[in-house]
């Protein structure tokens, strides 16, 4: 039996693991901020993530804009003050059609463009927050063997901005480079194989970001000779370069990465934009040491799950969160929600597309509190994609009933079920302890409670959006 001070503990631990509104569950609230409408006055076309400071939202389009190769914007979290802040091309030289998402320090914000620049083999580049102050830092070429088409979003360590090129470099393959926020000081780190010139087992084409702990940066390729993908590490200076993981998707493995890792501790996450038991892709864990790669999740597509991650994961507590470009009861992505055990997969959003919601995600979330922000690269009103906010349930307070009560459960249809976790000893009930069915009721009694005693905490789970929308701590109150 517990006393007093266990059963707060108890009912503190349902606050932590239940979502409701006072007894009713309540939904996730999805809401598009922006339709991007192309042309000259708006961007379209998003294949990135956002970058958030206080309430201000900033980001980039691939099209749309005076030169229809992109724009940085920002946004408030409200939806208002949509404003442009360089159009892509609008100089000589200017870089174009930039993906991934801008890398924020004080008051300036960094990027790299795909194409665009002297070679048109893509551009960094630095402006403030205000808009002001846009300067190309650096144009890749080819002659100097340079990596080319950055795809993904930069990494910053102290006056250093680390990232990867997909092609180019001595061996063609793509590579990891360093260069000082200054634009000075370019140096390819890392120089991938082209499969043609590879041996078989070698990769290239890293198409994210990295991901950096102490001097290690970790990251992604999307190919190889013989393979479809790996994890690598390699040191900010260069060296200690290491494969960590080999994808082979046709063993049932994910293959063809094209996002980013997320550490927690000393595990990475990440996804395969195909691969998995089904082709749709996978979900995976791996030790930052290389050990114990499990995956966690396989995207199966239909109506019914995702298909085609394409970038990288969000982690708040031990819940992690992603999109998929395909899959989801209209075909057109979706938003998820997973435990970093590969417990507790479930869709929090179907994208609709339409002219009241976005489609086809091809970035990651970001959070802020408990709402998220991402971009859709096509749907919206016009078609040009979306930027979006997903708030979730708020934390539940804890009620109680008294011993000798019957607790029902009478939501509707069948999109809710129970968990019953029993924090006492000699609980008895009239169903069996674990998941309760719809419409069903507990009658709880225990053998010899004492006064104050926590006789269990129920979990109401709700599948639509994910989330335990209810707690019900059950108190005997002495009778």
């Amino acid at each position: 039996m517990q006393t007093k001070q266990s059963w707060m503990r108890g009912g503190l631990l349902a606050v932590m693991l239940g979502w409701c509104v006072g007894m009713q569950p309540a939904e996730a609230q999805y809401t598009v901020l922006h339709n991007f409408a192309g042309g000259a006055g708006d961007g379209a076309n998003p294949r990135g993530s956002l970058t958030l400071s206080g309430s201000t939202i900033y980001g980039m389009t691939e099209f749309g804009g005076s030169g229809n190769t992109g724009v940085v914007f920002k946004i408030n979290t409200n939806g208002a003050g949509f404003s442009i802040l360089h159009n892509f091309g609008s100089d000589s030289g200017d870089g174009a059609r930039p993906l991934g998402s801008l890398t924020l320090s004080g008051s300036m914000l960094y990027g790299a463009a795909q194409y665009g620049g002297s070679g048109n083999y893509g551009t960094l580049f630095q402006l403030d927050t205000n808009g002001a102050g846009y300067a190309n830092l650096y144009s890749f070429m080819f002659s100097r063997g340079d990596g080319l088409l950055p795809c993904g979003s930069l990494t910053l360590s102290g006056s250093t901005l680390y990232g990867t090129a997909s092609v180019g470099g001595p061996n063609f393959g793509g590579t990891v480079f360093g260069i000082y926020t200054s634009g000075t000081s370019y140096t390819n780190l890392l120089n991938f194989l082209q499969p043609s010139i590879g041996p078989p087992g070698s990769s290239c084409s890293p198409h994210g970001s990295l991901t950096l702990s102490g001097s290690t940066l970790y990251g992604m390729t999307e190919s190889g000779n013989l393979v479809d993908g790996t994890v690598f590490q390699v040191d900010t200076n260069g060296t200690g370069y290491a494969v960590l993981h080999t994808f082979h998707g046709s063993s049932g493995d994910g293959a063809n990465p094209y996002g980013s890792l997320t550490l927690s501790g000393s595990t990475l996450y990440g996804m395969t934009s195909g691969g998995g038991s089904s082709g749709f892709g996978a979900l995976f864990k791996i030790g930052a040491n290389g050990d114990g790669y499990t995956v966690l999740h396989n995207f199966t597509g239909g109506t019914a799950d995702g298909a085609y991650p394409y970038d990288s994961l969000t982690l708040s507590g031990s819940t992690l969160y992603g999109l998929t470009s395909g899959g989801g009861s209209s075909g057109f992505g979706t938003l998820f929600q997973i435990d970093t055990s590969g417990a507790g997969y479930t869709i929090s959003h179907n994208f609709t597309g339409g002219t009241g919601d976005g489609a086809n995600p091809y970035g990651s979330l970001t959070l802020s509190g408990s709402t998220l922000y991402g971009m859709t690269k096509q749907g919206g009103s016009n078609d040009n994609g979306t930027v979006f906010a997903l708030t979730l349930s708020p934390l539940a307070n804890v009620s109680h009933l008294n011993y000798g009560q019957r607790c029902y459960f009478t939501y509707s249809g069948n999109s809710y079920y129970a968990f019953i976790h029993d924090y006492s000893a000699g609980l008895q009930e009239s169903a069996t302890p674990g998941f309760i069915g719809y419409n069903t009721y507990l009658t709880f009694n225990a053998q010899n409670p004492g006064p104050g005693t926590t006789i269990h905490v129920a979990y109401i789970y709700n599948t639509n959006v994910g989330r335990y929308t209810q707690a019900l701590a059950v108190l005997h109150q002495g009778l």
